[in-house]
């Protein structure tokens, strides 16, 4: 308790320097930014399908854009509808564990951290449709809403608080650099990723907030209350991280805004699919966008319960 607690007053201490809403001038997209569809084509498969290719760059370039924006679509939402409106119940809820009030006020620059995530993608949604002179639309809700009412749902009502909090501790160690195929040490590349890596400023240390709330709440809840929740685990993992209808179905609207129709997308995006990540499913713990959530999983202590362990193991999220 006091090892956290001094941890989260440094974190206060520095917030107002080290925050981008109090420290950085914003990236303004610009035209020019918009050659070469802004999106890295290495997240994007159907981008490399020889049917899209054929139509001209315009249309991969279409694409990318629409890409862009549907990621920045789904960054503006979440950041208010989950990350901050779960800071906000961390700030001023009352888990069943003890919570400095230094951790409750780094909850609430976390949520003005996440708000003003929100208003930048938003503004690059808004510069986008402006610059490429198209109105851009997106659908479908993330996996991580559909997780987080999974968890709600599943949670016994003296433990909803506590599920809560393990969402937004996974919901923040998703995004890293590697994700978009950036390295720190690097510069990075196009306009896309100089406003990923501005947002990344500020996730990095979240991560590092969030993973030292994890292994304190779990190290002070009961033997009972960690089992339940590690039972809700893989079943949460699943949902938020392996969705995978999710993930083709948005790319399918995508391939059909650029004027394919519904059955010749859902085939290209298959076939884009399994030439970039393989046609045989994979075990969850060998992919690699998940390994920094499975990072917070080990670092947390969880596995240290034999039952959350197993289920893990079973459920293909930890190796056996």
């Amino acid at each position: 308790m006091a090892d956290f607690d001094a941890y989260a007053k440094s974190y206060l201490r520095q917030w107002d320097r080290r925050a981008t809403v109090r420290s950085r001038q914003r990236y303004q997209l610009k035209a020019e930014d918009l050659e070469d569809g802004l999106f890295p084509p290495t997240l994007q498969p159907a981008a490399q399908h020889p049917e899209i290719i054929a139509r001209g760059s315009e249309t991969v370039r279409e694409l990318l854009m629409r890409s862009a924006y549907h990621w920045q679509s789904a960054v503006a939402d979440l950041e208010v509808d989950v990350v901050s409106e779960l800071c906000g119940r961390l700030a001023h809820g009352n888990p069943r564990f003890a919570l400095p009030r230094s951790a409750r006020q780094v909850a609430l620059t976390i949520g003005a951290d996440e708000m003003y995530h929100s208003y930048v993608a938003s503004e690059f949604n808004e510069r986008l449709q402006e610059l490429a002179g198209v109105a851009f639309t997106n659908s479908n809700p993330s996996p991580l809403l559909k997780a987080l009412q999974l968890v709600r749902t599943g949670a016994p009502a003296d433990l909803v608080h506590e599920a809560e909090i393990m969402v937004l501790c996974f919901a923040e160690h998703l995004v890293t650099e590697e994700l978009f195929g950036m390295s720190s040490e690097g510069a990075p590349r196009g306009a896309f990723q100089v406003i990923t890596r501005e947002h990344l400023m500020d996730e990095g240390r979240h991560q590092q907030f969030f993973a030292r709330l994890a292994a304190h709440m779990w190290a002070e809840l009961d033997p009972a209350a960690r089992a339940t929740l590690g039972r809700l685990l893989p079943g949460f993992l699943n949902a938020f991280l392996r969705d995978d209808d999710h993930f083709t179905a948005n790319a399918t609207d995508l391939v059909v805004a650029l004027g394919f129709g519904p059955e010749d997308a859902g085939r290209i995006v298959k076939e884009a699919f399994d030439a970039q990540y393989g046609g045989t499913p994979r075990p969850n713990w060998e992919l690699r966008y998940v390994r920094h959530c499975l990072d917070l999983v080990r670092s947390s202590g969880m596995l240290a319960d034999s039952g959350t362990r197993e289920a893990l193991v079973t459920t293909g999220w930890i190796a056996p």
